[in-house]
């Protein structure tokens, strides 16, 4: 988006401000380390492309999966797939910093049809035991 605002509106000066992301934001909400020693994090902003998530997956100790929560249930049989065990931590968050604010955490294992979210702004962090 800012390239975007950049490329159409020169005229607009525009400043990043860092802050603190929304991935350990979520992981500190929830009480999960994205990452611990020698662990591998890999962070999938879209899951389109399901074949590359799970292949990803395979040799990732954590997977945090931004935004697009219409994909998540999809995602829960491919980590399975992938080796993530049934007691691998599995949170969910979607709305976050609102008033509709809904937090989730479990095991993947404990994770059945109708859990997951399908709005759009959610986020997800699976991490192997």
């Amino acid at each position: 988006m800012h390239k975007d605002i950049e490329l159409n509106h020169p005229e607009i000066k525009i400043s990043v401000i860092p802050g603190i992301v929304s991935m350990f934001t979520f992981a500190a909400k929830v009480g999960v380390s994205i990452a611990e020693g020698a662990e591998k994090v890999a962070i999938i902003p879209s899951c389109y492309d399901l074949s590359t998530v799970k292949e990803i997956a395979k040799h990732s100790e954590t997977m945090v999966f931004l935004k697009d929560g219409r994909y998540f249930d999809k995602v829960i049989d491919l980590l399975r797939e992938a080796g993530f065990p049934d007691n691998s931590i599995f949170a969910i968050g979607q709305d976050l910093g609102t008033e509709n604010e809904i937090i989730r955490k479990l095991t993947l294992g404990e994770v059945n049809d109708g859990t997951l979210t399908t709005k759009y702004f959610s986020i997800l962090v699976v991490k192997r035991v």
